[in-house]
């Protein structure tokens, strides 16, 4: 709790942006989804939010209507602790479950 001009405020804290350690096929595999979004954004359920959660991967990942390469690539995401490193990449603050292309893009530095 901080005092200022007699009035108690809360600090709050976000995490700040950062890119995650990557190794060669993580970098590739952020590089493809964000090349290729629309159509990851769009796995789910047909409509573009802007934003890619681990559903849509999980689908890309799954679904033999995709190209090898971007399956491939899902799945590299969705390995261990990636997703929740690059959720944040662009901006910082919490971890909310859904990548932009920005989070993409920022994710390996």
């Amino acid at each position: 709790m901080l005092a200022v001009a007699g009035l108690a405020v809360s600090a709050v804290t976000a995490t700040p942006a950062y890119a995650a350690s990557c190794n060669t096929s993580q970098a590739i595999a952020a590089e493809t989804i964000a090349g290729n979004f629309s159509t990851v954004d769009r796995a789910y359920n047909g409509t573009q939010d802007g934003l890619v959660s681990r559903t849509d991967l999980e689908i890309v990942a799954q679904g033999s209507g995709y190209p090898n390469y971007l399956r491939n690539s899902a799945r590299v995401l969705l390995e261990g602790d990636f997703f929740r490193q690059i959720d944040t990449a662009a901006q910082g603050g919490r971890a909310d479950g859904l990548l932009s292309v920005g989070d993409l893009n920022a994710a390996c530095g």
